[in-house]
């Protein structure tokens, strides 16, 4: 395997100086932070590459260690090291008893494991029928959610500090130093498990869960032209976050009630429009009530024949940007299930003069 080049990886020269390899690897880190990057395996190598190389350059002893003898004397026994084990999922996981981006969070906004981590809310999911006439025209709608936030007397932490005294065997840090053969290795502190402090205790009020709930109903306006699978976002109305941690979104999943006339494709409206056969051979107009309360007149031209879409433009859904579908009108010519004696008389006086169509 190729030797790595920590100081390429971090993109600092050899005589960098501590703060500078600190500086270079916040720049990176954040670009390459796979929360940054979802599902990017390149950049999750690119990561994994840049906390490799800053946990060597940042400790004197194991820069020192490298320099001499480059990235050989932290590589697995198996590849002719000292032991110090890397694994490609999680790094150096043995050692410290916990995934390698427990060391390096403070850098993104998190505190390093033992301590209070800083994480946005949990995003809440819930779905809303609503009538046809309203996802066409727009409006405006009260759900109800079972609220969570952060408890007051521990500020979302889930632990009572308030007899907090100081660890002395950390000294406040919450880490101990372990020597494994020419390295040290920082580990959380055995007697306050990593807090810095003891005599901390689980919060009575929230029982430790570090949030409250709370029964609440949220006015939300819903836009023109919704339809079902569409999914709206209400930010901050999700779950709180943890200790100061922003909260999470709402998204509200919409399901449209079906229309006993109407249906929908896009922005187009489509209407089945019974017309009987005089109706259809003569022409006619018919008045015709749409979703918004209003009604249009319909001409029919004459010689209309079944399955025939007669389009209305611009009467369609108007969605939120503006856009505005068409109306198709489908005629559907029904034959009367009883004739009069009259009707029966006066029809077959017609076939004379109707021609019959064509067959096979």
């Amino acid at each position: 395997m190729a030797e790595k080049d920590y100081y390429k990886i971090l993109g600092v020269s050899k005589n960098a100086t501590q703060e500078e390899i600190k500086k270079a690897y916040w720049n990176l880190a954040k670009k390459y932070h796979p929360d940054k990057n979802p599902g990017n395996k390149e950049a999750e190598e690119k990561f994994k590459d840049i906390n490799e190389a800053y946990e060597v350059l940042s400790d004197p002893e194991k820069r020192k260690n490298y320099d001499l003898m480059g990235d050989a004397f932290f590589k697995p026994q198996s590849e002719g090291g000292f032991g110090y084990t890397y694994s490609g999922k999680d790094f150096f996981s043995d050692l410290f008893g916990g995934s390698f981006s427990d060391i390096f969070s403070d850098f993104f906004g998190f505190s390093t494991k033992g301590k209070d981590k800083i994480q946005k809310g949990e995003d809440i999911e819930v779905e809303l029928v609503i009538s046809f006439e309203e996802a066409v025209m727009g409006c405006v709608k009260e759900i109800e959610l079972k609220e969570q936030f952060p408890c007051s007397f521990c500020n979302g932490s889930g632990l009572d500090r308030s007899n907090q005294v100081k660890c002395n065997e950390c000294k406040g840090t919450g880490f101990k130093s372990v020597r494994r053969g020419n390295l040290f290795i920082q580990t959380p502190c055995n007697v306050c498990n990593g807090l810095g402090y003891t005599n901390v205790k689980r919060c009575s009020v929230c029982q430790g869960t570090g949030v409250k709930f709370n029964a609440s109903k949220l006015t939300v306006r819903i836009p023109s032209g919704v339809d079902t699978g569409h999914r709206l976002k209400v930010t901050g109305k999700g779950k709180p976050g943890k200790s100061g941690g922003k909260p999470g979104d709402l998204f509200i999943h919409i399901i449209v009630s079906p229309h006993p006339y109407y249906s929908r494709e896009g922005n187009d409206l489509y209407v089945t429009l019974p017309l009987s056969i005089t109706e259809a051979t003569l022409g006619t107009k018919v008045d015709v009530p749409l979703p918004d309360g209003t009604r249009i007149n319909i001409n029919i031209p004459p010689l209309t024949k079944n399955g025939q879409k007669l389009r209305v433009a611009g009467r369609g859904v108007k969605d939120a940007f503006g856009k505005v579908g068409d109306l198709y009108c489908v005629v559907k010519v029904e034959v009367p299930e009883k004739l009069s004696k009259e009707a029966k008389e006066l029809l077959e006086k017609l076939k004379e003069y109707i021609p019959s169509p064509k067959r096979f």
